[in-house]
């Protein structure tokens, strides 16, 4: 990339995109605490761009201590959720916190985003399974997958690519790591602005533009 290419607008506001992150404090629902006092809740900086399974090793690290062993209950699995909403694993974070707490939204400024961590009762009627970050991994490639053929009418330039690079694509993801670009929302937008533009500029790492709709407050 040309220096004149890498401070273009258009660059400099993708890297300015990349880089949003989300404060957020995890909390262990009071119900499964397993010892006399409740820990400390978890603070992060959350990349928007991320999915929660970036989070979930420090989670279950910290709060290990005070959480039910997970290897002794049958079905235990590790799970989020926003004042009483389960947080869908398989979708980018930053569109959660949009979904869930956009403009229009009582809470779109409450911040850090208060969740609370599951090791009980998986919400399996609600939530996809999930029994590992492979899974995440593969179904974001699937999602690549599915975007790259609806844009090109094959998925020939995902397939062609080494599995070694399929892999740095997720790995990019999961680290937030800025040389591999791709984007994010949060931020209103006109209803006359070009669905291409927005396409080119805010879709997800995934190849998807998600676009989250909300009710503006009366």
């Amino acid at each position: 990339m040309t220096e004149a290419a890498s401070s273009s607008p258009e660059t400099l506001l993708k890297q300015r995109v990349w880089a949003g992150r989300l404060p957020v404090v995890f909390s262990l629902d009071p119900n499964e605490v397993t010892t006399l006092h409740a820990p400390r809740p978890f603070y992060a900086m959350v990349p928007r761009m991320s999915y929660l399974v970036s989070q979930t090793r420090d989670v279950v690290e910290y709060f290990r201590d005070a959480a039910p062993p997970m290897s002794a209950i049958q079905g235990a699995s590790i799970w989020f959720e926003a004042k009483g909403v389960p947080l869908h694993w398989h979708l980018p974070f930053g569109l959660l916190r949009d979904l869930l707490c956009g403009p229009g939204v009582d809470s779109d400024t409450d911040l850090p985003w208060a969740i609370t961590v599951h090791f009980l009762n998986f919400p399996k009627d609600i939530l996809l399974p999930c029994d590992n970050e492979q899974s995440v991994e593969s179904h974001f490639m699937h999602s690549l997958k599915q975007a790259t053929f609806l844009r090109m009418g094959s998925t020939k330039a995902v397939m062609a690519l080494p599995e070694a690079q399929q892999t740095q694509i997720w790995t990019s993801i999961s680290q937030n790591a800025q040389d591999f670009q791709i984007l994010v929302h949060g931020i209103p937008v006109p209803a006359d602005v070009s669905i291409v533009e927005l396409y080119r500029n805010f879709a997800y790492a995934d190849g998807f533009l998600y676009v989250a709709l909300s009710s503006k407050s009366s």
